[in-house]
């Protein structure tokens, strides 16, 4: 069938939808005001479209989810833009071999040769081809395994280091960095080792609290590090005969691993971040806002115009709703990469999660990375199916209070540390887009 042009008839609809909009004001008070109503055949010859609606972003605080018990050791700082510096440093406890002393029936005298630690490497995020200066330090105070440790949490440690590394990390080559420990504290921890009887509580606390492994300011990237294979050794060998003996020491994957986060920011907003409900809007930081859920930074936005849509419900109905959101990257190839999909949550004024976004099976909405290489300038978004959220609110089943933005948790393409900037309404490169397609 082929399809009819617009004539003066079909066009009067067109035009008492355009005044009712202009009257109520979609764009929200301020920011551009015009308002698009073309035909779109794509979808249906009977819907119109309205893509003027404000998208105003906020970067929010919430626990890193390299933070307690994950297992995961973040140490350095990062400069993300040029208005918001992460820095990181990790908490974690070793454990007792799992095999007693006496069980290896060693017969012969042992002499302690040296100690070292050993960490996996896992990712980073940030320039790693400068020099990178990390030190480690000796836990002063127990940390409580009954409390769930946060981002935020800090614990007393020695300022004069263990030992400290200027390393230059080679990613997708160096498989571990190694600090010495020193030899006093070895002695104490093999000789507290030896004298356990199977019938001992294992606890390692009564010789040593804890580790915390800190970077410098001057750093350029924050790099992680697994507990997984990653232990403190002993090194002996027999007096008589030579023979060599280890002592794995593994890094314990309990409350007491957790990483600690700070932020520095030109801008006071980022600088007073402290708990969840805190927020910081876009305005304050070059119409954009972060998400990287390993340095414990979120997205939020918020559209202000959807309760104005009630008004169009005499009229006629909702057709479908799709949200663009623009990264503010130039390049494919630049690091670190961009989560390859992004999820949506309701949240209450206190930004607390409520419940996912759901389209109308029920499904959670989720958003995939996608780009264009070809354009001459790169563009890259995610796009989002809204439409069940955008109804649940003008039906009044669902209040506007805002949607938390992170990374899917089924994301492959890049590690926890990655993350993105995406844009707000009044960035001028980067402006986001809310297509809404009403019924006529």
């Amino acid at each position: 069938m082929q399809k009819k042009k617009l004539n003066i008839g079909m066009a009067k609809p067109l035009i008492l939808i355009l005044l009712v909009f202009a009257a109520v004001g979609i764009s929200c008070s301020s920011g551009d005001k015009d308002i698009s109503l073309n035909q779109d055949g794509t979808n249906n010859l009977n819907a119109v479209l309205v893509d003027t609606m404000r998208v105003d972003g906020y970067t929010v605080l919430t626990d890193s989810s390299n933070s307690s018990a994950t297992g995961n050791l973040l140490v350095g700082s990062v400069e993300l833009t040029n208005t918001l510096k992460a820095q990181a440093e990790s908490y974690f406890s070793v454990g007792l071999p799992s095999s007693t002393f006496g069980s290896l029936n060693i017969t012969k005298e042992l002499v302690l040769d040296s100690a070292q630690l050993h960490l996996t490497y896992s990712d980073y995020i940030g320039d790693t081809t400068q020099i990178q200066h990390i030190q480690l330090h000796e836990l002063l105070e127990e940390i409580p395994l009954n409390e769930t440790h946060s981002s935020r949490t800090t614990f007393k440690y020695d300022s004069d280091p263990l030992d400290e590394l200027a390393i230059r990390q080679r990613p997708y080559k160096d498989t571990s960095i190694t600090f010495d420990i020193p030899i006093d504290m070895a002695q104490r921890i093999f000789a507290y080792y030896k004298g356990l009887s199977s019938a001992d509580t294992k606890d390692l606390t009564k010789i040593i609290k804890g580790f915390v492994m800190t970077g410098d300011s001057s750093n350029t990237s924050v790099i992680g590090y697994t507990s997984s294979n990653s232990t403190l050794r002993i090194y002996t060998h027999t007096v008589e005969t030579y023979d060599k003996y280890s002592f794995d020491f593994n890094i314990l994957q309990n409350n007491a691993q957790f990483n600690h986060l700070s932020y520095n920011s030109e801008f006071d907003g980022l600088n007073g971040l402290e708990d969840p409900k805190d927020q910081v809007s876009s305005k304050l930081t070059n119409n954009m806002f972060a998400l990287n859920n390993g340095l414990a930074l979120a997205g939020k936005i918020e559209i202000p115009g959807i309760r104005d849509l009630q008004i169009l419900t005499s009229l006629k109905g909702i057709y479908r709703v799709e949200l663009r959101l623009y990264s503010t990257r130039k390049s494919a190839k630049a690091l670190p990469y961009p989560p390859s999909g992004l999820q949506l949550y309701e949240v209450n004024l206190n930004n607390q999660i409520t419940q996912p976004v759901t389209d109308f099976t029920g499904a959670s909405v989720t958003g995939a990375y996608t780009y264009d290489p070809t354009q001459l300038i790169f563009n890259s978004y995610y796009a989002f199916n809204l439409t069940q959220y955008f109804k649940n609110i003008v039906s009044g089943s669902s209040k506007n209070k805002g949607i938390l933005i992170v990374p899917t948790n089924t994301d492959t393409n890049s590690s926890q540390l990655s993350g993105v900037w995406l844009g707000d309404f009044d960035n001028p490169s980067f402006r986001p887009e809310i297509r809404v397609y009403l019924n006529r």
